[in-house]
């Protein structure tokens, strides 16, 4: 259906895959709206395991779709070197593997999307540190990326498909989807069941290359796939339920397919998510999408991108992510989704982030010269306090994180050596600590404790700050648990391209007379500085749709966060004068960023609200001189040599 071309952004000097409908088929207008379909569907989708679509238009009559160019190779490539040789993928690969997708599958269904084409080919195994290659073991940061929204449907849409076309492909299409019906989440659902065996079998359950494609499809309703061999019965069953041909028995979430899956790897460990006994009514409707990017207005061709030779499927298919995925581990109460917001400027949003409890200790007790300092950085805490006296006799000293609905973690008791207390913990949960707690707490705690959940007389306690510890959870939910070191750095330099893209883009329709693309890319830059749920972002450009093409938390709030981290060290008793001078240097950085990201987002929102091109021009002359992907670089760089962590000093409570 497309070709898939390496381009050249030639003002950022960056490559990206562009995919362009074939030219004999760009005069069709039911092929056209397909292509524009498929666009606007994973363009409005923003998740780390799914391909990110930079832009999308019509240029010289033929469609086109811009995606940030990923390096890897597809699930399908990798498996068939393993099967040439004979293997398959270890059961903690599968389990991880599961894990990304599924958690794509259920951002996309959960927005009313429906794949319709799940299989190895549409997933990208996108590259890490060292090439890929079939036969040779995965990387455990390899991250799978769904990709090939062709023939995904906004759930519920009244338009139809080509007259006596079937979409799919057989060996992995649902019996619902081969009888004609419509599809859902659970078709794809079913889709990742054959994936599922594969995987585990090294070959399909139904294979068009032994029977004809008449016979798969057949078998797709009628028959049940043959047992696998070695595989234990709770992975038996698991692969089972995803396979019922009833769709109401089938996995209802891909997520609870993926936990079952992990569950079946370590019995007893975990509870597996209950199966109806008996065929259910199916399911309401599905969840109202959100609002779907429209088509900007056709331009002619841009200068910015030049069209290399014919890349591999791999590369067509595939956008750089730039946060991972990872299960969310809650300690306590777990945020809700965050939700898109369709509003035109400036209308006042609620804040996002979820109202926080009083801290468990009253904080004016917190007054005087600290004890000593912890640093939390992802998982892991390292905690010294000097001049601690030893305990009483019969007592110990317990080190706590509390949450703010009085959630205890423990973190072990220590004695103090030569008046210093020092303590190191990672969390074998792999939660971002700073965002789940808001108190580092010492306790005084019986030896032996009768108790040991429950935190004793607190008598050294230090707290997050609050701005801090909100904004690094709604980073946490947001990456979906994704190391907030890792978000923040990676998050930073992202919005700035994101930002930069747009910011050309709009420039570039403005030159070209294009008032709409001029101001539909003006407010993707606005909403990709604000993010979603602050003030800021809304719908500029007035067509109805609130449109973001970065990730939900924006670089401003990420500017802020490392901001407030560099204050809440700087503020510190402990540090040397050169460290403090380091910081403040820092900050310096970080505030001339903010200042530069704000002018150019003032101009953006100027050319949003102007009313007619001439009003643009000098506005985009403007824009055109602004730049910060270059600025927001080095300061992540700089960031890095800092080795910038979360930083509370702990008091002794009086």
């Amino acid at each position: 259906m497309a070709e898939v071309f390496l381009g050249m952004h030639t003002t950022l000097n960056r490559p990206v895959a562009v995919k362009i409908l074939l030219g004999h088929l760009s005069e069709d207008p039911e092929l056209q709206r397909r292509f524009l379909a498929e666009a606007q569907s994973v363009a409005a989708l923003r998740h780390p395991n799914i391909v990110q679509v930079f832009d999308f238009d019509i240029a010289d009559s033929r469609p086109y779709i811009v995606m940030e160019l990923l390096q890897g190779m597809s699930l399908a490539e990798y498996l068939r070197g393993l099967h040439k040789l004979g293997t398959t993928l270890p059961l903690e690969t599968v389990a991880r593997l599961l894990d990304g997708i599924t958690a794509a599958l259920d951002y996309a269904h959960d927005r009313g999307i429906v794949h319709r084409d799940i299989k190895p080919a549409n997933v990208i195994l996108r590259q890490s540190t060292a090439p890929l290659r079939a036969g040779i073991p995965l990387p455990p940061d390899v991250e799978p990326v769904l990709t090939d929204f062709g023939i995904a449907r906004i759930t519920g849409s009244t338009s139809q498909t080509m007259s006596g076309t079937i979409l799919g492909t057989p060996a992995y299409m649902s019996p619902e989807q081969v009888r004609g019906e419509a599809a859902d989440a659970r078709s794809d659902n079913y889709s990742l069941g054959i994936m599922l065996y594969e995987m585990l079998a090294g070959e399909l359950p139904f294979d068009p290359q032994i029977d004809t494609t008449a016979s798969v499809l057949y078998k797709q309703v009628h028959q049940t796939p043959p047992p696998l061999a070695n595989t234990s019965p709770a992975i038996q069953m698991v692969v089972g339920r995803a396979l019922d041909k009833d769709r109401t028995r089938r996995y209802q979430r891909a997520g609870d397919l993926a936990r079952d899956f992990e569950a079946a790897l370590r019995p007893g460990e975990a509870t597996m998510v209950s199966r109806p006994s008996a065929p259910t009514p199916s399911p309401g409707p599905a969840p109202t999408p959100l609002p779907s990017t429209p088509a900007p207005a056709s331009r002619s061709r841009r200068s910015w991108w030049i069209l290399g030779g014919g890349l591999a499927v791999v590369l067509c298919l595939a956008a750089a992510v730039i946060v991972r995925a990872a299960g969310l581990l809650a300690a306590g109460p777990t945020p809700g989704p965050v939700s898109t917001v369709s509003a035109g400027p400036p209308t006042e949003i609620a804040p996002t982030a979820p109202p926080q409890a009083e801290p468990t200790t009253d904080t004016v007790l917190l007054s005087g010269t600290p004890a000593g300092a912890a640093t939390l950085r992802d998982a892991s805490l390292q905690l010294t306090l000097s001049d601690v006296p030893s305990p009483p006799a019969g007592f110990v000293y317990a080190a706590w994180l509390i949450a703010s609905d009085g959630t205890t973690l423990g973190l072990g008791s220590q004695e103090p050596a030569e008046a210093t207390l020092t303590l190191s913990f990672v969390d074998p949960e792999g939660r971002n600590l700073a965002a789940r707690f808001r108190q580092v707490a010492i306790s005084l705690e019986p030896s032996p404790d009768p108790n040991p959940n429950v935190a004793g007389e607190i008598v050294y306690r230090g707290d997050v700050p609050t701005e801090m510890a909100d904004l690094l959870e709604l980073l946490d939910t947001m990456t979906r648990g994704q190391p907030s070191s890792q978000a923040i750095e990676e998050g930073t330099a992202n919005q700035s391209k994101v930002i930069e893209s747009h910011k050309g883009f709009s420039t570039d329709a403005v030159q070209g007379g294009n008032s709409v693309g001029a101001k539909q890319h003006a407010e993707h830059s606005i909403n990709a500085s604000a993010g979603e749920g602050s003030p800021e972002f809304g719908d500029w450009d007035g067509n109805g749709n609130a449109q973001n093409p970065g990730d939900d938390f924006g670089l401003s709030r990420y500017l802020r966060l490392w901001q407030v981290m560099a204050e809440a060290e700087s503020a510190s008793p402990f540090l040397s004068e050169q460290r403090r001078d380091s910081l403040s240097t820092f900050a310096t950085e970080v505030a001339a960023l903010q200042a530069l990201t704000e002018d150019l987002v003032s101009l953006a929102q100027r050319i949003a609200s102007s009313d007619t091109p001439e009003e643009m021009v000098p506005l985009a002359e403007e824009l055109a001189a602004i730049s910060i992907e270059a600025p927001s670089a080095q300061m992540v760089a700089d960031a890095g040599s800092l080795s910038l962590n979360i930083w509370i000093d702990v008091y002794p409570v009086r």
